[in-house]
């Protein structure tokens, strides 16, 4: 099951897809650093000030020990996540018996499916670090989305990547 932020806490596609962005955001407990977290994500980097906030005031952000799954291939896809601080590691299973290992640092991001449709996380993410996460789930994604006309764009190029790495394989 995924790993929710304090109280309750995940999509991985394809290790091409997930994308580091410039680690900027160290302390994301503020709405400001979670703000500068959605800021420095490429998906989110266009965004308006305004939107950003917003998107900040959506997130959750919570820590987690070296070795702690934050989410397992074959759950429930609720939301996405992005690493503020830390390294996890992304394993996904190829056909047969191959298994490849993909790490996230500071200021990537996975999980971005999980913002555009319900599905199941097609790989696993373990903490190799202790983790500052922060989190936005689906709902409070397509909310913001109904009144921030511009992140229809991001919700658009989100989507044509993860077909496009969906059609190309792992």
């Amino acid at each position: 099951s995924e790993v929710h932020p304090p109280a309750v806490p995940p999509c991985a596609t394809t290790a091409r897809y997930w994308t580091s962005c410039r680690p900027r955001c160290r302390t994301p407990s503020s709405s400001t650093s979670r703000s500068t977290c959605c800021a420095a994500c490429a998906c989110f980097a266009r965004l308006s000030a305004r939107t950003l906030e917003a998107l900040a005031l959506a997130c959750t952000s919570f820590v987690l020990p070296a070795q702690q799954v934050v989410i397992r291939e074959g759950d429930e896809a609720t939301c996405m996540y992005f690493v503020a601080h830390g390294v996890a590691q992304v394993e996904i299973r190829r056909s047969g018996s191959e298994t490849r290992f993909v790490n996230i640092l500071n200021g990537a991001y996975f999980g971005e499916a999980a913002l555009l449709a319900a599905g199941r996380r097609s790989a696993t993410v373990t903490t190799v670090t202790a983790c500052d996460l922060v989190t936005i789930r689906r709902n409070e994604f397509l909310g913001i989305v109904q009144v921030a006309p511009e992140l229809q764009q991001v919700v658009e190029e989100m989507t044509a990547r993860l077909e496009q790495h969906a059609a190309e394989g792992p």
